[in-house]
């Protein structure tokens, strides 16, 4: 279907959603310049938000009606998107280089080494879209069912409440806050932070009690509403402070200024054992916030790497913990957000490797609760979910 501008769309079939950048963004071309928000990475989002929402669904059922929604290679769906973008900003953001001629915001994040914890590696001199605001067109088809407009709209409006787009989106980077919409039904703006609690709650009540097999809501997930404040990085640099500290087991009793708290410590040793010889039994535990998770040992003691493996092919697993920074009026709230969900495909293993050659298969058994004491740390924070 060809592109439609604003003024060419049938407003009866159409939804018009606006977005706002909210902290710098890592898209990336063929040649990791961001230049562009592209539709392809907004339906994808639209997709991952829809499939959070059906945590009770199998697999089977999920592709099926994700193919029937979204369309294939193919068919088509039930809807085309298509966007528009005004005023987005891009810059090379040399984080590494406090020389750099970056603007204020940009320039606190490269004096904090927080923040480099959350960019990780590749990613302190990429190319990033710094601000702007895009707006999503959503035409229907004639004849789509009111229940696949609904779903379309609660895609939309988790995407719009704690989504992101981009590298490192569920640390927080590319957050993005839905600021205005028209044509939508089921679709709200949340003006105060007691709106954006109460729509969070209605939007994902009632859902699977049971542990899904995917990314998903469920009664197991967690929402706490952290803090708010005037400007984006500040609450980033906090989250990413406080997890620095309570993950990192430091260098020289160190995690930057502060005492290492070296909360796990059996991790340390085990993979520690590992590369010594003493082949892993176990996994550490802070694999539950996603791997692969790599370890490098001070003194030439060497490396291990920890991943997933599916069907004897090495994959990923991202973090089930969503940082998410939203704009709700002039302020911009922290928010974390737990979506536990099975770790990893029933025939999925955790692969430690390093050290003598020798490499460790472990059946995984994650502890969630390794996340929700990381939570605990911001005192004060307000629950949403469970309620």
């Amino acid at each position: 279907m060809p592109r439609l501008s604003l003024t060419e769309v049938p407003k009866e079939n159409t939804i018009t959603a606006t977005f706002e950048i909210v902290t710098p963004m890592f898209l990336g071309d063929a040649e990791q310049k961001a230049t562009a928000i592209r539709p392809t990475s907004i339906k994808g989002e639209l997709r991952f938000w829809r499939r959070a929402m059906n945590g009770h669904l199998s697999l089977t059922e999920l592709a099926k009606e994700e193919t029937r929604l979204f369309g294939s290679t193919d068919r088509g769906g039930v809807f085309s998107l298509s966007i528009e973008q005004a005023n987005i900003k891009t810059k090379p953001l040399n984080l590494t280089d406090n020389r750099n001629p970056v603007d204020a915001a940009m320039l606190n994040i490269a004096k904090f080494s927080p923040q480099h914890y959350l960019l990780g590696q590749g990613l302190t001199e990429r190319n990033a879209i710094t601000e702007g605001k895009f707006t999503i067109m959503i035409l229907f088809t004639p004849k789509v069912e009111v229940s696949d407009r609904q779903e379309i709209e609660q895609a939309l409006q988790l995407f719009g409440n704690l989504g992101a787009l981009g590298s490192r989106a569920r640390h927080g980077w590319g957050s993005v806050s839905l600021i205005d919409v028209n044509g939508a039904k089921h679709i709200v703006i949340p003006k105060t932070v007691d709106d954006y609690k109460e729509l969070l709650q209605t939007s994902l009540t009632g859902k699977t009690t049971s542990l899904p097999e995917f990314t998903a809501f469920s009664a197991k997930s967690r929402i706490d509403l952290v803090a708010s404040s005037k400007d984006t990085i500040t609450r980033l640099t906090r989250s990413a402070s406080e997890l620095q500290l309570y993950r990192s087991f430091g260098n020289k009793g160190k995690v930057g200024s502060k005492d290492a708290e070296r909360n796990f410590t059996q991790d340390h040793d085990l993979l520690l054992e590992h590369i010594q010889g003493v082949k892993a039994t176990t996994a550490p535990n802070r694999v539950v916030f996603g791997l692969p998770h790599n370890y490098f040992f001070s003194d030439g003691k060497g490396k291990a790497d920890v991943n997933a493996q599916v069907v004897d092919k090495e994959t990923r697993r991202a973090s089930p913990l969503f940082t998410h920074i939203q704009k709700i009026g002039a302020q911009y709230m922290l928010v974390h957000a737990l979506l536990p969900a099975k770790f990893l495909p029933h025939n999925g293993k955790i692969v430690i490797k390093g050290g003598k050659g020798q490499t460790a298969q472990i059946t995984p058994n994650v502890d969630y609760t390794v996340i929700t004491k990381f939570m605990d740390r911001f005192t004060g924070a307000t629950k949403v979910l469970p309620q």
